[in-house]
């Protein structure tokens, strides 16, 4: 199977969510093994792979997103093109889709002519240094929704919004002294 069959097929799932939190690292290694060098992704291996929860964000851009993903979340790229992507930061797996490749899912009717993506989805990174993501941000001018700050529940943490409008809270724990 092609990959872009793979893709559209795996797209009319009912599934929204589709990727594992580490479940590919520990299992599909060879698979991601695989990705990580350049090579063709067996659809198969990689789609029985996905244990867990995990997700996909739907994106105007993917290359924009993959751009923002590498610059400011530090990411890994095991695989992009402009329809679809997937990132790994740490143990954590997770794809992009552009719009196009959703026109069999019922998730296409959510997005349709919706600017803002993001809005109410908060995502997080953790053990992640929000101070040196916020400065990378206002480098390569990304909207910073909340600045740098201590937080009452032991972090410290900064808000940054993706191209598509999706927000990412970078966190790390406090240390002695800090809060």
């Amino acid at each position: 199977m092609k990959r872009r069959d793979f893709i559209t097929k795996s797209l009319s799932s009912t599934a929204a969510i589709a990727l594992s939190s580490g479940g590919m690292v520990s299992q599909a290694g060879a698979a991601q093994d695989n990705m990580m060098s350049g090579g063709a992704i067996d659809p198969v291996e990689f789609g029985q792979s996905l244990q867990g929860v995990g997700f996909n964000l739907l994106v105007t851009d993917v290359m924009a997103t993959v751009e923002f993903s590498t610059k400011i979340l530090q990411a890994e790229t095991l695989m992009a093109k402009a329809s679809f992507a997937i990132l790994k930061h740490g143990d954590f797996t997770w794809m992009l889709h552009a719009d196009q490749t959703y026109r069999n899912n019922p998730m296409s009717e959510l997005i349709k002519d919706v600017d803002g993506r993001g809005r109410g989805v908060e995502l997080r990174l953790y053990n992640f240094d929000p101070d040196e993501a916020e400065a990378r941000a206002r480098e390569n001018n990304y909207s910073i929704l909340g600045q740098s700050a201590n937080k009452p529940h032991g972090l410290r943490e900064c808000y940054i919004l993706d191209p598509d409008g999706y927000a990412w809270a970078l966190s790390r724990h406090l240390r002695g002294g800090e809060g």
